[in-house]
C-alpha cells in the first residue's frame, strides 16, 4: 500500500470520526440546550415571581399581622392603665399601626390581585376590630373597669377573627413561596443532570478523536523519519559530500521513489562537477593567453593614441593662436571703426563748437555792455542809500528830542499829581488829568523807544546794504574785465577750432582706409583658422576612435582577467566536492 493511500484512508477515517462525534455532540447539545433553555426560562420566571411578588407580599402580610398585634397591644395597654400618669399615648400608637396595616393591605391589593376578595374582607374585619378596640379603651378611660369589661368579650371576638384571617393569609403566601423555591430547586437538579450528559458526550468524542490523532501521528512518524534521512543526505550534498548512501530505495511507497530519484540526481551532479572541473582548467589557460594578447594590443594602441594626441595638440595650439590673432584683428577693426565714428562726431562737434564760439563771443560783447550799465546803476543806488542814511540819522535826533519831552512831561505830571493830592478834594479832578498826562507821556516814551530800535535796525541794515552794494560794484567791475578777456579768448578759440576741424577730417579719412585693410586681414585669418579647425576635428575623431578601441581592449583585458579569476574560483569550488 502506498503512502498516499494510507494517508488518504487515515484522513478519511479522521474526518468521519470527527464529523460523527461533532454531529452527536451537537445533537445532544441542541436537545439539552433546548431543555436547559426551557428550564432556565422556568427558573427565571420563578425567581422573578419570588423576588418581585411572593417575598415582598409575604413581608407585607407579616407586617400587616404585626400591625394587628401592635394595635391590640396598645389598646389593651390603655385599657389597663386608663391613660393615667401620662400613659395616654396608646391611641396615637394604635392609630400609627392601623395606618401601617392599611398600607400593607394596599400593597397586597396591587401585587396579589387574585386575593382581592380576601383583602377586602381583611380590611372590613380590621376596621371593625379597630373601632371596637378604640371604644373599649375609651370606656376603660371614661368609666373604669366596669365600663370597659362589658366590651371585652366583643373585642376578643373581633380580634380573634382578624388574627385568624392574617394567619391564613400568611400561611397561603408562605405555601406559594415554598412551592416556588421547590420548583427552582427541581429545575436546578435537571440542569445539573443535562450538564453531566453534555460533559460525558464531549469526553467520549474527545477520547475517540484522540485515538484517531494517535494513529495519524504514528503514520506521520513513518514518513518523517525517512524524510529526515533524505534531508541529512541533501545537507551533506550541499556541503560538497556526494558519497552519501541511503538504504530506503527498497520501499514500495513514495519514500522509496523519492530516494531512488535522489540517488540518481546525486550521481548526475557528481558527473557534472567532474566535467566542470576539467572545463575550468581549460578556461583558465585560455584566459591567460587572451589577457596577454589584450595587454600587447593595448600598449600598441596607446602609442598610436599618444602620437595622434600630439598632432591634435599642435593643431589646437595653432588654431588657438590664429583665433587669438583673429580676435585681436577684429577688436582692432572694431576699435578703428569706433575711432572713425568718434572722429566723425568730433568733426561735427568741432563745427558746432566753432559756431557756438562765435555766438559766445557776440554774447560776451553784449554782456560787457550790460555789465557796464549795471555798474552805473549800482553807483546810483549807492548814492541813494547814503542819502537815506543821513535822513535816518535826522530821524534819530528827532526821536531823542521826543524822548526828552516825554520824560519832562512825565515828571511834570508826577509833580501835578503830588500837588493835587495835597489839595484834597479840590485837586481831585486835576489829579485825574495829571494821571492821564502821565500815561500819555509813558506811551510816548515807549513809542519813541520802539522807533529808536527800529531806526537803529534800519541803520544797521543800511550799513549791510552799503557793504553789499560796494562789493557788487567791485564784482561788476571785475566781471566786466573778465567778460572782455573771455571775449578775446573766444575769438582765439574759434580760430583754433577751425584749424582743428580741418585736421580731424584728414584723420577720419585715414581711419577709414585702415578699417578697410583690417577687415581684409581678418577674412584671410578666418580662412586659415577654418583649415586648422578641420585638421583638429579630424585628429580628434581619430583620437576618439583610438580611445574607444583602447577602451574595448581594456574591457577585453578586464573580462579575460575576470574569466581567469572565475575559472580559478570555479576550480576551487569544484575541488570542494567529494566525488
Amino acid at each position: 500500500m502506498t503512502l498516499r493511500t494510507r494517508l488518504n484512508i487515515l484522513i478519511a477515517v479522521t474526518l468521519a470520526v470527527a464529523v460523527a462525534a461533532t454531529f452527536t455532540v451537537i445533537r445532544m447539545n441542541q436537545a439539552n440546550m433546548a431543555g436547559l433553555a426551557s428550564n432556565d426560562e422556568t427558573v427565571n420566571e420563578a425567581v422573578t415571581n419570588i423576588s418581585g411578588e411572593l417575598y415582598p407580599s409575604l413581608q407585607a402580610c407579616n407586617t400587616a399581622k404585626l400591625a394587628v398585634v401592635q394595635v391590640q397591644q396598645w389598646l389593651q395597654d390603655i385599657s389597663s392603665t386608663r391613660g393615667l400618669d401620662g400613659l395616654d399615648d396608646g391611641f396615637d400608637e394604635a392609630d400609627k399601626w392601623a395606618a401601617i396595616f392599611h398600607e400593607q393591605i394596599a400593597y397586597l391589593h396591587e401585587h396579589q390581585p387574585e386575593r382581592e376578595a380576601e383583602l377586602d374582607e381583611m380590611n372590613r374585619a380590621f376596621d371593625e376590630f379597630y373601632a371596637t378596640g378604640t371604644l373599649m379603651a375609651q370606656a376603660y378611660v371614661d368609666r373604669g373597669p366596669s365600663g370597659g369589661n362589658a366590651m371585652m368579650d366583643e373585642f376578643d371576638l373581633v380580634a380573634g377573627n382578624i388574627n385568624d384571617m392574617a394567619e391564613t393569609m400568611v400561611a397561603e403566601i408562605e405555601g406559594e413561596f415554598k412551592d416556588a423555591i421547590g420548583a427552582v430547586t427541581s429545575n436546578q437538579d435537571e440542569i445539573s443532570l443535562r450538564s453531566q450528559e453534555i460533559l460525558w458526550a464531549s469526553l467520549g468524542s474527545i477520547i475517540l478523536l484522540s485515538a484517531v490523532i494517535v494513529m495519524l501521528i504514528m503514520t506521520l512518524l513513518s514518513v518523517i523519519r525517512p524524510v529526515s534521512q533524505l534531508s541529512s543526505a541533501a545537507q551533506a550534498m550541499s556541503a560538497g559530500d556526494f558519497t552519501q548512501q541511503l538504504q530506503l530505495s527498497a520501499r514500495g511507497d513514495e519514500i522509496g521513489s523519492m530516494t531512488r530519484a535522489f540517488l540518481e540526481m546525486k550521481d548526475s551532479t557528481a558527473q557534472m562537477i567532474r566535467q566542470v572541473s576539467e572545463a575550468a582548467v581549460a578556461v583558465s589557460g585560455s584566459s591567460q593567453e587572451l589577457l596577454a594578447g589584450a595587454e600587447e594590443s593595448s600598449r600598441s594602441i596607446g602609442e598610436v593614441e599618444q602620437s595622434i594626441r600630439q598632432v591634435a595638440s599642435g593643431t589646437n595650439d595653432t588654431n588657438l593662436q590664429l583665433g587669438d590673432a583673429r580676435q585681436n584683428m577684429r577688436e582692432a577693426a572694431t576699435a578703428i571703426e569706433g575711432v572713425s565714428r568718434d572722429i566723425e562726431g568730433i568733426v561735427s562737434f568741432v563745427s558746432e563748437a566753432a559756431s557756438q564760439g562765435e555766438s559766445g563771443r557776440r554774447q560776451a560783447s553784449e554782456a560787457s555792455r550790460i555789465i557796464s550799465e549795471a555798474a552805473g546803476s549800482v553807483q546810483g543806488t549807492m548814492a541813494i542809500v547814503n542819502a537815506l542814511g543821513e535822513k535816518t540819522k535826522s530821524i534819530a535826533e528827532f526821536i531823542t528830542i521826543i524822548t526828552r519831552i516825554a520824560d519832562q512831561t512825565n515828571l511834570l505830571a508826577l509833580n501835578a499829581a503830588i500837588e493835587a493830592a495835597r489839595a484834597g478834594d479840590a485837586g481831585r479832578g486835576f489829579a485825574v488829568v495829571a494821571e492821564e498826562v502821565r500815561k500819555l507821556a509813558e506811551e510816548s516814551n515807549e513809542a519813541a523807544g520802539s522807533i529808536t530800535s527800529l531806526v537803529t535796525g534800519i541803520e544797521s541794515e543800511m550799513l549791510h546794504v552799503l557793504e553789499a552794494i560796494s562789493t557788487s560794484e567791485q564784482q561788476v567791475t571785475e566781471g566786466a574785465g573778465a567778460v572782455d578777456e573771455a571775449s578775446g579768448r573766444l575769438s582765439e578759440i574759434v580760430n583754433g577750432v577751425q584749424v582743428l576741424s580741418e585736421r580731424v577730417q584728414s584723420i577720419s579719412a585715414a581711419a577709414e582706409e585702415v578699417y578697410a585693410t583690417t577687415n581684409e586681414v581678418v577674412q584671410v585669418m578666418e580662412s586659415v583658422s577654418a583649415l586648422a579647425v578641420d585638421n583638429a576635428a579630424a585628429s580628434e575623431q581619430v583620437s576618439h576612435a583610438t580611445q574607444k578601441q583602447t577602451e574595448s581592449i581594456r574591457q577585453i583585458s578586464g573580462n579575460a582577467d575576470n574569466l581567469a579569476g572565475l575559472a580559478g574560483r570555479l576550480h576551487e569550488l569544484v575541488n570542494r566536492f567529494q566525488v
